[in-house]
């Protein structure tokens, strides 16, 4: 299955260092194609900053806040097992 990883660049989710978030799961999905990781603009939920929703080729969407290195670590490794 294939997934779509958008990561919140909203003001506050930046003060929680979305962009490094971002760019470590980037450097976590390198050569699997079938994990996409792209930037997003605010998704209005800035008191659980920072933020991502993850969408899978069937269009299922989950939210996930409070994101951290570890969080999306197990979050990728877990799209990954399938």
């Amino acid at each position: 299955m294939k997934y779509t990883i958008s990561i919140c660049q909203g003001t506050n989710c930046q003060n929680f260092l979305s962009e490094d978030l971002f760019k470590h799961a980037k450097k976590l999905t390198v050569g699997n194609p079938d994990i996409e990781i792209e930037k997003r603009h605010c998704m209005s939920l800035c008191n659980k900053a920072p933020n991502l929703t993850v969408v899978n080729e069937e269009g299922e969407k989950e939210i996930h806040s409070e994101i951290d290195y570890q969080k999306i670590e197990a979050l990728i490794r877990e799209l990954k097992e399938g």
